[in-house]
Parts: structure tokens; sequence; C-alpha cells
């Protein structure tokens, strides 16, 4: 299976860095297709108005920024990843060092990693993905 691919079990091949982590790079940049990776964005920016008005009134001042911090990620995250082909995620060139500065898969990673700053998203949400 394709995440089988070039991972070792056995002492044989242990070695193989080169080989295996161009497996690995082939696994991670099919994981970041935008047909596997924006869904579930695209589910949350839909999700997200309706729950933060209805909770609205139950939350403190932080949580309330928080969660309005996470959507305007989820948005922009969408955005960008409407900008990428269908079959372009991260390149297999972008990956040992990270995306490319300044590409779209760089500022995607960045939209990504400021969302996990904010911590995880409502439980209601998570839950409806």
């Amino acid at each position: 299976d394709a995440l089988g691919e070039g991972m070792h079990t056995d002492k044989e091949g242990a070695g193989d860095d080169e080989e295996d982590s161009g497996s690995f790079e082939q696994l991670v940049s099919k994981l970041m297709s935008p047909a596997l990776f924006l869904p579930p964005f695209m589910r949350l920016k839909e999700l997200y108005p309706p729950w933060l008005e209805t909770h609205r009134a139950g939350l403190n001042a932080n949580d309330q920024q928080r969660y309005q911090n996470q959507y305007s990620k989820i948005c922009e995250i969408c955005k960008l990843c409407a900008q990428l082909p269908e079959d372009e995620g991260l390149t297999e060139q972008e990956l040992p060092n990270g995306p490319e500065e300044g590409s779209l898969a760089k500022r995607i990673w960045d939209c990504i990693e400021d969302m996990q700053k904010y911590g995880q998203p409502p439980a209601e949400l998570l839950g409806a993905l």
C-alpha cells in the first residue's frame, strides 16, 4: 500500500536513507494534495460561523477572540488552497527543508502553523468532520 512503500521493517535497506526519504517525500506530497487536504478545512469554514453565533454568549472574551482567529486562518487556508491546481501540493523538492519561502505551499504551511497557536477548534466542530 502507499503508506508501506519505501518503509523497511528489517535491517536490510535500513542504511538507504536517500531512497527512504524519497518515498517519505512522495507520501507527504500525496497527503498535502488539496484533494485530501482541503475538504476538512472547507467543512470547518462552513460550520464555524453558525457555531460562533450560537455559542458567543457563553464564551469569555479570550475564547471568542481565539475562535475568531482560528476561523480567519481557516478562511485564509481555504482561499490559498483554492489557488493550487488540483494535483499540486507540496512538491518533493520543497519537502526536505520545508516549502520554499514565498511559495503558495509555504503560505499555506505558515497559516496552518499560525492556526495551531490558537489551540484546537471546538470539539463539536471537530466531531462533525
